[in-house]
């Protein structure tokens, strides 16, 4: 089961309290006007704003991927951290893809490892719904 984690932890006054959060999908929700993602983007945190992400650069790779976009304001966002997440329908290969951040087409997905800029893991296919977000570190190619 997924749980999204939401406030502050902080610790009394000398109690000695032990503290279990489940940080299985680190989910949080944005809200920035006329954000133009859309669910699958890959995007990144720029300073001012959450846009998508680009393998051309190393500060341009990815942080998270857009789970839902109710509005055209807001949008749940997870951050990349080897967790299990629902896509119904995904569209992006059998069980076992491996999935790269395109250096071509910002926020883009593709299964194929850039043949330029840096190759960025993002996922790797479990099944047709289910997407196993991945946490490892751009290589230069």
């Amino acid at each position: 089961m997924n749980s999204v984690f939401s406030g502050v932890i902080s610790g009394g006054g000398g109690g000695g309290e032990t503290v279990y959060v489940d940080v299985s999908e680190l989910t949080f929700s944005v809200t920035q006007a006329a954000h133009g993602l859309a669910v699958k983007d890959v995007v990144r945190w720029n300073g001012t704003a959450w846009v998508k992400a680009q393998a051309n650069a190393s500060n341009t790779l990815g942080q998270a991927i857009v789970k839902t976009v109710p509005t055209v304001d807001t949008c749940t966002l997870i951050y990349l951290n080897n967790t299990e997440v629902t896509f119904t329908a995904h569209g992006e290969g059998s069980a076992g893809a491996t999935l790269y951040l395109s250096e071509a087409a910002a926020g883009d997905l593709k299964n194929t490892v850039p043949a330029s800029g840096y190759a960025q893991q993002i996922a790797m296919v479990k099944d047709a719904n289910t997407l196993i977000l991945q946490d490892y570190p751009a290589k230069a190619v």
